[in-house]
């Protein structure tokens, strides 16, 4: 498949945006490594993150994940996280803040993001060491 905007090279770039709590359906962008990277700084970081791999135990990346020490500084980076690391990470923050997937976050939940996103942060990296122990 040829990238949808320069239509000249091959499409290795899948991109599916979802609007959270939308009832539109989610759209898609196939795009050559070279119009990824030049679509936005953000999509520039996103390429370089995911060749670094997995940003809690290196594995091949299976989708992206907020940057939570970035957030805690009051930033929006996303970091590549593996398919294992997705999983408990996903788990846990389910269990802190059971709506935030689904745009139900409480005034509480929100004040408390902070303290749970270090908390998440800090087990995730725990996880993994106890993970590679096994």
């Amino acid at each position: 498949m040829l990238c949808e905007k320069c239509q000249q090279r091959e499409a290795t770039c899948h991109i599916t945006n979802v609007t959270s709590g939308s009832d539109d359906p989610p759209t898609t962008s196939d795009l050559c490594s070279e119009c990824f990277e030049a679509s936005s700084p953000a999509a520039r970081d996103l390429a370089t993150e995911l060749q670094a791999g997995c940003c809690y135990c290196g594995g091949e990346p299976f989708c992206a994940c907020p940057d939570l020490p970035a957030a805690l500084a009051g930033g929006h980076r996303t970091r590549a996280i593996c398919k294992l690391c997705w999983q408990e990470f996903s788990r846990v923050m389910s269990s802190k803040i059971p709506g935030m997937g689904h745009g139900s976050i409480t005034p509480e939940q929100a004040a408390n993001l902070p303290a749970i996103f270090t908390e998440l942060h800090e087990h995730m990296k725990k996880w993994v060491l106890d993970r590679g122990s096994r």
